[in-house]
């Protein structure tokens, strides 16, 4: 797929200074983003069951050993945004320097997708999108507050309620979710040009299995892999058959 016009920050490889970064595994390079709330550890289930990848795991701003907004950084709403995290991707790929199954949960699905829609895919083998959506206004039921500090008492609430520890900062939650917003993929969905694998939960109340599906339906070469009885948690809950649908569907270069 041809990437937007967009232009790319002239210090976008800077971004990665800023950013907490893992490594696991040896084999053929995958990079894997977090969702909204939580940090890269939610993958942890899933790739330590993974063999022949060289998996990079990343902490956008705001969550883990990652850097947090100060003034001096400009606009917070702009700092925590997909926008800065699809750069960052950005920068990552070229400093890896080599092409990459690029795998994303929830809002790492959306940041996945955004990527493919700003970038293009060239540097990209294959994507697997988990739990996510190509539009979020109306189909993603995450919170429901109007205010950024309607958001941050939501995300404190859930975090508490759910015994989380180790998750995002709520005001990057909060700014991070107001800046998916606006973003709608459903006309970019025919044009991924590389094989795709779209796993879902069919119990999943916050971004419905139905969302999966019509993306799968929409991608020329995507796979659809329905997780039966599985809610939101995928990586949590099915790590075995996210690792099962990875294998079985590896595209060869």
């Amino acid at each position: 797929m041809k990437p937007d016009n967009l232009t790319t920050p002239p210090d976008v490889m800077s971004l990665l200074n800023d950013i907490e970064m893992r490594q696991h595994g040896e084999g053929r390079s995958m990079i894997v983003l977090h969702g909204l709330q939580s940090t890269m550890d939610v993958w942890n289930n899933v790739i330590q069951r993974l063999e022949g990848w060289r998996v990079v795991m990343l902490n956008m701003p705001g969550r883990g050993q990652s850097k947090r907004w100060n003034k001096s950084d400009g606009p917070i709403e702009n700092f925590y945004s997909v926008e800065r995290y699809t750069d960052t991707l950005f920068a990552l790929i070229q400093r890896i320097g080599e092409p990459v199954t690029l795998a994303g949960w929830s809002m790492g699905a959306i940041v996945a997708l955004r990527y493919a829609q700003k970038y293009g895919l060239d540097a990209v083998d294959q994507l697997i999108l988990l739990s996510g959506v190509a539009k979020v206004d109306g189909n993603c039921s995450s919170f429901r507050g109007r205010t950024v500090s309607e958001v941050v008492i939501e995300a404190q609430n859930r975090s508490e309620a759910a015994g989380m520890f180790n998750v995002a900062d709520p005001i990057a939650v909060a700014h991070t979710w107001f800046s998916l917003q606006h973003l709608d993929f459903r006309g970019t969905l025919s044009s991924i040009d590389k094989p795709t694998v779209v796993i879902h939960g069919t119990n999943d109340a916050e971004c419905p299995a139905s969302q999966g599906k019509f993306m799968a339906e929409r991608i020329p070469s995507a796979v659809w892999v329905p997780l039966e009885q599985i809610d939101h948690f995928v990586l949590k809950l099915a790590p075995e058959e996210i690792v099962m649908a990875i294998q079985n569907n590896r595209c060869s270069h």
